[in-house]
């Protein structure tokens, strides 16, 4: 482990992996920050870069551009009241409410030394759960390995927020997506209309850029947004007024550390449900203890606090899924595993075997990319309001003009462009009609590996059987069952139980 450590810290210290960590890092910064250029845009428009890279300095860059981008999304919400990314859409009423009240150098240190905080307590859980999962995921076959890519597209399904019959459809319009091309086992072309282009399959690439990027122009044309006046910001200060006030903070900080972690963890999660859950338990804390020293204006910031940790803390452990088992931990990490095939590298338990060095880099850089999170911050916060000086309709030409040079550019051929232009216009259907986007990514992402792992299996047994037999797939089986059902039966019970409170209550009372 240790002769792993050093090598991964030696790939990362190469001079040119740390210049693009630090392009990476202010890149990051710049899109969280603009409202409706989200961290999942920023990753899509980098990709065809990414392709000329080392995968070290490939993984490296998008690791790195997500935690800072997830931080720098809080930048908008304080000060404009439109957050950056949907993670901190959770407290972004409190920050603006606090940061016209004059407390902005404060609410935003504070956030600033949580994220990193939580950040690097997600290093932590990544360097223990990864290995002590990917010993155990080693004895996995290909039917193992079919459920738990099942698993994996379902649970993106099942704790969709909203309509899960709309998550369902998104999920098996990526699924479908992935069949394009020739088919695994006779080579017959499926869905290709007769053009020779698509007889590899769709482009990963040029569908995110497609599905991600320009679908956002579109809806930001569509929705004609105009940003306000920021409220101006001093960073005189801003670190040492954000550590007094995580002192203060501190039990809350684990608190959503720890949340954040354990979520990041789960498939189809991601940051921004591990902020609500952590906002929502901290609010849950305010109703049980009330701490007047740990409030601004009235506005108790232990909320905040919990939340803001659980973004960055979950980023690591997003990984966790991602590099043991193949699932994506959600859409930045889906299109992470897409690099990393692109790269030659396939996820899963081999890869800590193989690729040990690598692994241990993806540990540095994550650890890295939050200690730079405190300085480069300052700087995001002090440059913000030149960031917004930027007219819209330039910073959209802009994005555009990337989004068709990166579709080109993934196999100089002029019928990708065709492609993404028509994934751009069915993200832009998705977003209208209220359908989510991290299941269909998850669909083209693990589509593929679940088509594999069946036929693969088939061809070892000629049987079902062996599906439902043996002993991890049945426990895999049952976790599903218990995904779909449980949140079902919750609220059955709670019906049922509910009636019951009242009644007893009125008993009492009378």
């Amino acid at each position: 482990m240790l002769d792993h450590l050093w090598a991964g810290l030696e790939l990362i210290m190469d001079p040119f992996t740390l210049l693009l960590i630090l392009v990476a890092a202010f890149y990051g910064l710049f899109m969280g920050a603009v409202p409706g250029l989200t961290a999942t845009m920023a990753t899509v428009l980098l990709i065809p870069f990414t392709m000329f890279l080392e995968p070290m300095q490939a993984i490296a860059m998008i690791i790195t551009l997500s935690a800072l981008a997830i931080y720098s999304g809080d930048l908008p919400g304080a000060l404009l009241k439109i957050p950056g990314t949907p993670a901190s859409a959770a407290y972004v009423d409190d920050t603006y409410f606090l940061a016209k009240k004059g407390h902005a150098t404060g609410i935003l240190g504070l956030g600033l030394v949580s994220s990193a905080i939580g950040g690097v307590i997600g290093v932590l859980a990544l360097m223990i759960m990864a290995p002590a999962l990917a010993g155990l995921a080693r004895n996995f076959t290909t039917y193992e390995y079919f459920w738990i890519a099942v698993l994996g597209v379902s649970a993106s399904v099942f704790i969709t927020r909203g309509n899960q019959i709309k998550g369902g459809i998104s999920l098996l319009l990526g699924v479908g997506l992935s069949t394009i091309g020739l088919d695994i086992v006779s080579g017959y072309p499926r869905f290709t209309f007769g053009a020779d282009s698509l007889l590899s399959g769709l482009n990963f690439i040029v569908v995110m850029v497609g599905v991600f990027g320009l679908a956002e122009v579109l809806n930001q044309a569509r929705l004609r947004k105009i940003a306000q006046s920021p409220i101006p910001v001093s960073t005189k200060g801003i670190l040492r007024r954000g550590w007094s006030l995580s002192l203060k903070m501190r039990g809350e900080l684990l608190k959503g550390s720890v949340i954040g972690v354990g979520i990041g963890a789960l498939p189809g999660a991601g940051s921004d449900v591990a902020a609500w859950v952590a906002y929502g338990t901290g609010k849950a804390g305010i109703q049980r203890s009330k701490r007047p020293d740990l409030e601004l204006e009235k506005i108790d910031l232990r909320p905040y606090t919990s939340a803001s940790a659980s973004n960055n803390s979950s980023l690591g452990t997003t990984l966790v899924p991602a590099m043991v088992l193949g699932i994506p931990g959600d859409s930045i990490t889906a299109i992470l595993l897409g690099v990393l095939i692109t790269q030659g590298l396939l996820p899963g338990p081999q890869l800590f075997h193989t690729q040990g060095d690598l692994v241990a880099g993806i540990y540095w850089v994550v650890l890295i990319a939050n200690i730079l999170m405190l300085f480069c911050g300052v700087l995001a916060i002090k440059a913000f309001s030149k960031v917004l000086s930027i007219p819209r309709a330039a910073m959209m030409a802009i994005i555009v003009a990337f989004c068709l040079i990166g579709a080109y550019a993934s196999n100089n051929d002029t019928f990708d462009i065709g492609v993404m232009i028509i994934a751009g216009a069915i993200g832009l259907a998705m977003q209208r009609s209220g359908y989510p986007m991290a299941p269909l990514v998850l669909g083209l992402v693990l589509g593929p590996i679940i088509e594999r792992n069946f036929m693969a299996s088939l061809q070892k047994s000629e049987s079902l059987l062996p599906f439902v037999t043996r002993p991890v797939s049945v426990l895999l089986i049952v976790m599903l069952i218990a995904i779909a059902v449980g949140p079902h039966l919750y609220g059955w019970i709670k019906s049922r139980i509910s009636p019951v409170h009242k009644k007893h209550a009125q008993n009492v009372t009378v």
